[in-house]
């Protein structure tokens, strides 16, 4: 398929629609568990434990936040080598837009990889420990959630952080060409 065609417009318009609807769930969620409802459970005095085991236990929260960032992230990448020309394009990569795109993109696969090394491995290990305690964990159990809670909220906001500059700079990419003449 050649650039141009409708064919190649169509696979880069399915691309588009992957990398946007998937981001913005990606990061939408990241910031309402960050921004949102984890200070709100820290500040109400609830058990936010039980709020933390239930989005963990009785949603597919645990599922959907993998799928939708390993689908933005292989979305955006196919586009980026498409605009970059295979990652050939050395007056692309140059302009103020190709290095504005590459920061975002850069910011991007770091909070996929973070999110991916990091909460991947608390959440695995948060998901035994509730496997493992059923409906009534014991104080060592709620110990060691609570400990895993706090890791995976530490970091949610670190991933959640780098996710929002990435967006910041990938939707901001097609307005700088003309600023830095490019």
């Amino acid at each position: 398929m050649e650039a141009g065609t409708a064919g190649w417009a169509l696979v880069v318009t399915i691309l588009r629609l992957l990398h946007i609807v998937a981001g913005v769930i990606w990061v939408g969620a990241g910031i309402t568990v960050s921004m949102y409802l984890e200070p709100a459970l820290t500040r109400s005095g609830v058990d936010s434990g039980k709020v933390m085991r239930a989005l963990y236990t009785k949603t597919s929260f645990d599922k959907l936040m993998p799928i939708v960032s390993i689908t933005t992230t292989v979305a955006g990448l196919a586009l980026y080598y498409m605009v970059s020309n295979g990652f050939t394009d050395v007056n692309y990569m140059k302009s103020g837009q190709g290095i504005v795109l590459s920061i975002g993109a850069l910011a991007g696969l770091a909070a996929f990889g973070h999110g991916f090394s990091t909460l991947g491995k608390y959440s695995r290990q948060y998901a035994t420990v509730i496997a493992e305690a059923g409906d009534n964990p014991s104080d060592v159990q709620l110990t060691s959630l609570s400990e895993i809670e706090a890791k995976l909220m530490r970091h949610g906001k670190m991933s959640m952080w780098m996710s929002v500059v990435a967006v910041v700079f990938m939707a901001g990419a097609r307005h700088v060409g003309p600023l830095f003449g490019s």
